[in-house]
């Protein structure tokens, strides 16, 4: 063969790999797609379905090498994706990085310190950067993914289900993903959302300064028995939610770091909340009301919540499932490091440490810790006890005919150090009881 040939054989073979790199970093302009939801799942009340409509990239890897990788249509990768340090990702024109089945995830930053275990100290610095005005979706099909110490500033536009990482009705075919360091920072949306997508852990991650909440996921309808929304299995070891703020035009009354929406299996262990705005019943911890049929108990341990507007911790519940707080620490929040409602429920507080906390529920119960002052304010009707037990008490404020309370209930304090000196009546419904370590008085 001349030596013509084989110039142009190698001239051919170059271009063959250029051409290749370009469609796998902006996708091939085919139409796709994968289906968003699975086979025959309702799609939540909440949000509608909206599958990518332009590429599908196939390729698996990006090169070792740090690259510069820019979307700017929808493009669904249905083998792995990989991105190591130094490599960055822009999207553009509310592009969607999605992955559908038989994609999955492979991005592994640089191991690096995260956050302080109160949360005022904070590292955002990553090697692996992901930012511009596009979202992270992983879909039915989806895959296992490790996604480790990667920054994500993202700002999606502010529709339900663009959000900058977001498994979506993903089931359990991304069970076992790893989500950790991540930051997201800056987001015009929700930031970690792990919507009818089960056994994803989050561990040493950042929310920081985000719209809407820092972990969510979309809840079923109001009083719904349907479960094709809920998400089981998903932990948040060591997560931070620094900075929450209302949708435009939204009054932000149930504005929350974490949303605990329904599920089974669920976990908040040493997490933090702080700086979460709204008003009024917004928190760093939400359990929801209006979804009492459905499974709602989380294993909660040794969190934090401090320095926001409203609670620290908000409950709003009528249900028997059997709810253990064990260990919670609230300070410097706006109206009460726990704001326990709603009529009668079951919850058992064990070593909470805490200022103000407001009660509305009846039927639970407190054991361990500390508490400055205990508000009773309205109950809606007549039920169990609210008992506390070596726990130490500093005063009992009795309010309950406020908002028109007309339900009478009943306070038991044992080994709290309260004495009826403590207790200060600024409206007592009658037949209202109060038993200090065996005394009652009825008033």
């Amino acid at each position: 063969m001349s030596k013509w040939a084989i110039g142009l054989l190698v001239l051919a073979g170059i271009l063959v790999v250029a051409v290749f790199g370009l469609l796998r970093a902006t996708g091939d302009g085919s139409s796709p797609e994968a289906p968003d939801a699975a086979p025959g799942a309702a799609p939540s009340s909440s949000e509608a379905p909206t599958p990518p409509t332009t590429a599908v990239a196939t390729t698996a890897t990006i090169p070792a090498t740090p690259q510069h990788h820019v979307f700017e249509q929808d493009t669904t990768f249905t083998e792995r994706l990989v991105l190591r340090p130094g490599d960055t990702v822009e999207l553009r024109n509310g592009a969607c990085l999605c992955f559908g089945p038989g994609g999955s995830a492979d991005w592994q930053g640089t191991p690096t310190s995260t956050w302080s275990d109160d949360g005022r100290t904070q590292n955002l610095e990553r090697d692996i950067e992901i930012s511009g005005e596009g979202h992270i979706r992983f879909m039915n099909g989806a895959e296992p993914s490790e996604i480790r110490f990667v920054e994500i500033d993202l700002q999606p536009p502010q529709e339900i289900g663009k959000y900058p990482l977001h498994f979506h009705h993903a089931g359990d075919g991304v069970r076992g993903t790893i989500v950790e360091g991540v930051v997201i920072e800056n987001s015009t949306n929700r930031a970690f959302v792990a919507h009818a997508s089960h056994g994803i852990t989050f561990k040493d991650t950042i929310a920081k300064d985000v719209v809407g909440s820092g972990y969510w996921w979309d809840p079923p309808e109001a009083y719904s028995r349907d479960r094709s929304s809920n998400s089981d299995d998903i932990t948040y070891d060591h997560a931070l939610t620094d900075g929450v703020e209302t949708f435009p035009g939204e009054p932000g009354y149930r504005l929350s770091a974490f949303f605990l929406g329904p599920g089974t299996g669920n976990a908040i262990m040493d997490s933090v909340a702080m700086n979460v705005g709204g008003r009024k019943d917004s928190s760093g911890f939400h359990w929801p009301g209006r979804h009492h049929s459905q499974p709602l108990t989380w294993r909660f341990e040794n969190n934090v919540a401090h320095d926001n507007v409203a609670n620290g911790l908000f409950v709003w519940q009528n249900n028997r499932q059997e709810h253990i707080i064990e260990g919670y620490t609230g300070y410097a929040n706006g109206n009460a490091d726990i704001d326990h409602g709603a009529y009668q429920n079951s919850y058992d507080y064990r070593d909470v440490n805490i200022a103000p906390m407001q009660i509305h529920a009846l039927g639970w119960s407190v054991a361990g810790g500390s508490i400055g002052a205990v508000t009773t304010l309205r109950h809606a009707r007549e039920g169990s006890p609210v008992t506390f037990t070596d726990v130490a008490v500093g005063r009992l404020i009795i309010n309950n005919t406020a908002n028109n309370g007309d339900a009478p209930a009943e306070y038991i304090f044992t080994n709290s150090g309260l004495t009826f000196a403590d207790v200060v009546i600024e409206g007592a419904v009658p037949g209202t009881r109060v038993t200090i370590d065996g005394e009652t008085r009825t008033y």
